[in-house]
């Protein structure tokens, strides 16, 4: 499935090359990847056995423009040839959004070319992708050989959906390029298919390329960024008052420490002073002005705290809101 990565306005496309043993899917990938721009390619990488046959996959992603603002970005997959394997070509193929099934043209291969058509057909099902809506290109490799069958004939034998098919001698660059163009010509085809299908009678509305299928109930963007404003703001503001909860806290101690005190004086003054009148009211006058001071500093703290666990559970809904739109 195409994925859209909202955050660096990109769209990455999976395109997996499927196809016998030694038909040359590998070959196909290398020349791409020789060929393609440095700065446009990502790192090749290959699992082969001693005699060169590919056990698990290649994986090339590459940048190829962009769609009404959106950078496009492929990754390219090709899956094992051999049929013991059949169970890691299920797993690469999981989550295509295009194929190109490579055919060895040589006479002698004809069967294994239709056996492993049929495989495609039915791992696409296994993992619910439509053999007969996916975009699927053809490609008749080693034309460059000798005792080979005629193109009409494996058009015949192969192509039961009448897509675009390639002569190609992947060793030497024909048709390989021509072959992914016209793939990812048809993944973004598809594309807007779906958006169309999705939008009804709106196909067309110009708005910019979305992910399909899209929810029909979505946060505009606007909104959304407002949100995670409002996410910074509340954890700026949830910071700053567990910083004054620690000024409070400490200011807290302090007076406490500064109360014991206060009693012991006020235990000496009485002891001293028991007889005077006026000093046991400025006393019995202190006592209840410091309880009071104490009270409104743990009332102070009582409520930052009520405001703190009130801003976490904004925090919260606000962030599953986002990750639910993600």
């Amino acid at each position: 499935m195409v994925m859209i990565n909202h955050a660096t306005r990109e769209i990455t496309a999976k395109i997996v090359y499927y196809g016998p043993g030694l038909c040359g899917k590998t070959t196909n990938l290398e020349y791409i990847y020789k060929t393609a721009t440095p700065e446009k390619k990502g790192k090749l990488l290959t699992v082969a056995t001693e005699t060169d046959r590919t056990l698990f996959f290649d994986f090339l992603p590459m940048e190829l423009g962009s769609i009404k603002g959106l950078k496009l970005r492929t990754q390219l997959y090709t899956v094992p040839g051999q049929v013991f394997y059949d169970a890691t070509r299920r797993i690469v193929l999981r989550g295509a959004d295009g194929v190109v099934f490579v055919a060895d043209s040589q006479k002698s291969m004809i069967d294994s070319n239709i056996e492993s058509l049929e495989n495609l057909k039915t791992n696409l099902k296994i993992n619910n992708l439509d053999p007969e809506t996916i975009p699927i290109v053809f490609q008749y490799n080693k034309r460059d050989l000798e005792n080979l069958i005629d193109l009409g004939e494996l058009d015949k034998e192969l192509n039961w959906r009448n897509v675009p098919s390639f002569p190609a001698s992947a060793i030497k660059g024909m048709g390989v390029n021509e072959t992914l163009r016209k793939i990812i010509e048809l993944v973004i085809i598809n594309l807007h298919q779906k958006e169309a299908s999705l939008k009804g009678t709106k196909v067309s509305a110009p708005e910019k390329v979305s992910p399909p299928p899209e929810p029909p109930r979505t946060i505009p963007q606007e909104k959304r960024e407002k949100e995670e404003e409002v996410v910074c703001k509340v954890e700026e503001k949830v910071e700053v008052e567990v910083e004054e909860i620690k000024e409070i806290d400490e200011v807290d101690n302090l007076d406490i420490v500064e109360e014991e005190k206060r009693e012991d004086q006020i235990e000496i003054s009485r002891e001293e002073e028991i007889g005077e009148e006026e000093e046991k009211e400025e006393i019995s006058s202190m006592a209840p002005s410091d309880g009071d001071k104490i009270a409104e500093i743990i009332k102070k703290v009582s409520d930052l705290q009520e405001k703190i666990y009130s801003a976490l559970n904004e925090l919260d809904e606000i962030k599953q809101r986002i990750n639910e739109l993600k």
